[in-house]
């Protein structure tokens, strides 16, 4: 690396004409190359005509006044392309800082950043990392004629470009990758990794313990990191893990083994509720059961009963969620007689006297009901009820023929007494 940054210095001191008018750099992508042609002017600028050779192809120019570009590396982020190198510009207090511009799918620039740190930069990667733009940049001094390499400096971004954290280290590295989550690097040139930053900008030592306890419980996922090699159920990994599928787990690194459990995600449902409505059980991850038969994730479940969830996972784990549906009769009541008609709603399938019926349900009919619900798991609910004939309204008048009635009747018969006794 220290040869590389000298050769970039070199480029920077020699006069325009020492440089090769083009010089071509392919870099692949699937579907699709970004080609860079170096190029300079009469006014001693230079810079780089960037190709897309393939899908959505375009040609831009990327030259600025009294600016030389240097590009060393391509990549893509979230569809644009990602150019990144070292950048001198007139006035600069350096012979170059670190340079980053970012073009869109059709070729304009959206970004041009260039970090200056007081000394010679360089950036020598840009990276995703836990979905933030994770930049690494050298810098280096002249001492007595010879480029110096003593520092190595990170910034993280979001994906606008904003900001959001800077790290400066006083060391520098051999060997280097990013992972999805960590940027591993290597002091010593080895094959040994040293060391590593997260995308918090905090430095893991392939030393230190992990950041776990021992038997802890987790919950959904979970990302562990670590440097170099582990061991995870007899698995080998490397550079952290993250985990998401339930189960018992056990890590060995660094001569110590670290027993821990990762709970299943489950929403829409809480052990031991009792529900009147649908619910929709969302489980991303595990082997999951209802009542024994194979339940799909998401899947709604509207039908009255006893339920059962079950979670199974790594190394013998199995977790349970119990739940009720309840029919959500209404228009009823246990044990309630009724003098007019009722009409009966409910979930589940209905028997009225060992009959089936479907809601809703219209009783009209005087006599004495019993009415089932029944449900998963054995569910059942039993209501018993009546309908009966309304008692006669009695009005004066009414009261009134009655009595005349009873008196015309009492007459009658007294006046047969009468006769018969004659």
């Amino acid at each position: 690396m220290k040869s590389v940054v000298f050769f970039f210095l070199l480029l920077l001191v020699l006069p325009v004409q020492a440089v090769s008018a083009e010089s071509v750099y392919r870099h692949s992508f699937p579907g699709y190359d970004i080609q860079l042609t170096y190029q300079a002017d009469d006014n001693g600028n230079r810079g780089y005509r960037v190709d897309k050779i393939g899908q959505e192809p375009f040609s831009t120019m990327l030259m600025y006044e009294d600016t030389w570009l240097g590009i060393t590396g391509v990549t893509e982020i979230e569809g644009n392309h990602v150019l990144y190198g070292y950048v001198h510009e007139d006035g600069a207090e350096t012979f170059y800082e670190g340079l980053i511009i970012v073009l869109s799918p059709s070729g304009e620039t959206l970004h041009k950043l260039v970090l200056d740190e007081g000394v010679l930069e360089e950036v020598l990667g840009v990276y995703v990392i836990d979905q933030l733009v994770f930049v690494y940049m050298a810098g280096s001094r002249i001492e007595e004629r010879d480029i110096v390499m003593d520092r190595s400096v990170f910034y993280t971004f979001d994906y606008n470009y904003e900001a959001i954290d800077r790290l400066e280290l006083f060391e520098i590295y051999e060997e280097y990758e990013a992972t999805d989550r960590l940027f591993v690097f290597n002091r010593a040139h080895d094959h040994c990794f040293d060391g590593a930053i997260t995308p918090q900008l905090e430095v893991i030592e392939r030393s230190d313990p992990l950041s776990i306890a021992t038997d802890q419980v987790f919950e959904g996922e979970i990302f562990i990191p670590f440097v170099d090699k582990a061991t995870l159920n007899r698995d080998v990994i490397y550079h952290g893990v993250t985990i998401d599928y339930p189960g018992n787990y056990e890590l060995s690194y660094n001569g110590r083994t670290y027993p821990f459990t990762l709970r299943a995600t489950v929403t829409g449902i809480e052990d031991g509720a009792t529900y009147s409505d649908s619910v929709t059980p969302v489980v991303p991850a595990g082997n999951v059961h209802l009542n024994g038969d194979l339940f799909v994730s998401g899947t709604e479940i509207s039908e009255p009963g006893f339920y059962e969830l079950a979670v199974r996972g790594v190394n013998g784990y199995r977790e349970v969620w119990r739940f009720t549906i309840v029919a959500n009769v209404s228009g009823v009541i246990h044990n309630q007689r009724y003098e007019d008609s009722v009409e009966i709603t409910f979930q589940g399938d209905g028997y009225l006297n060992n009959n089936y019926v479907e809601s809703p349900l219209l009783i009209e009919d005087p006599g004495e009901y019993i009415l089932r619900v029944t449900g998963a798991n054995e569910y059942e609910e039993r209501y018993h009820f009546a309908i009966v004939e309304p008692p006669v309204e009695r009005t004066f008048m009414g009261f009134l023929q009655d009595y005349d009635l009873v008196l015309l009747g009492v007459t009658v018969v007294a006046g047969l007494l009468v006769l018969k006794k004659k």
